[in-house]
């Protein structure tokens, strides 16, 4: 099955959602804020159910919904920097983190390629997304309750790349005796 389907669809349609939230937020208009950030959160639920309930769950889908997820945070997550929302570095360790992850699993690729098509993201991956999720809905509402959502997010992105590393196969060999 090709990548041209309603799961992927659905995912995508994060990447636009998240540039009309960061035209909506600024003019402190709530309730449609809030409504954009309610139908990413939507989104990122949705895509993964329609994709197992269509039966058509493939690593191709897989990688859609990652890049979608991490264009949406990447995209809201500069534009909270940039009205200093948060501070810069949070924003470092988020980029900093997925881009670990992405060469971890280009790594793995090269090692093991059938364990690389496999990878599936970790409980911690998703804390950490939940985490950042609730934490630009609630950005919208309660931006000092938000912060403390994102430092939480911090501790997940930083936990779950130590995870990623510690199963890196270069790391994992060792040296002849």
């Amino acid at each position: 099955m090709g990548l041209l389907n309603l799961p992927n669809v659905v995912s995508c349609s994060r990447i636009p959602l998240a540039f009309l939230f960061v035209h909506f937020f600024p003019q402190d208009n709530v309730l449609v804020s809030g409504g954009i950030m309610g139908l990413i959160m939507f989104s990122d639920l949705a895509d993964g159910f329609l994709a197992r309930k269509m039966r058509i769950d493939s690593p191709g889908g897989n990688f859609v919904d990652r890049f979608a997820d991490n264009v949406t945070v990447i995209i809201v997550v500069m534009f909270f920097t940039g009205r200093e929302l948060l501070p810069a570095w949070m924003l470092a360790v988020f980029v900093l983190r997925e881009l670990l992850v992405l060469d971890f699993r280009y790594t793995l690729l090269q090692f093991d390629s059938v364990a690389a098509s496999t990878q599936k993201t970790t409980f911690l991956g998703k804390a950490k997304m939940a985490l950042l999720m609730s934490g630009m809905f609630t950005m919208v509402f309660f931006p000092s309750y938000a912060v403390i959502m994102f430092y939480g997010a911090v501790v997940a992105s930083l936990a779950s790349a130590v995870t990623y590393l510690r199963k890196l196969p270069l790391l994992t060999v060792r040296s002849p005796d």
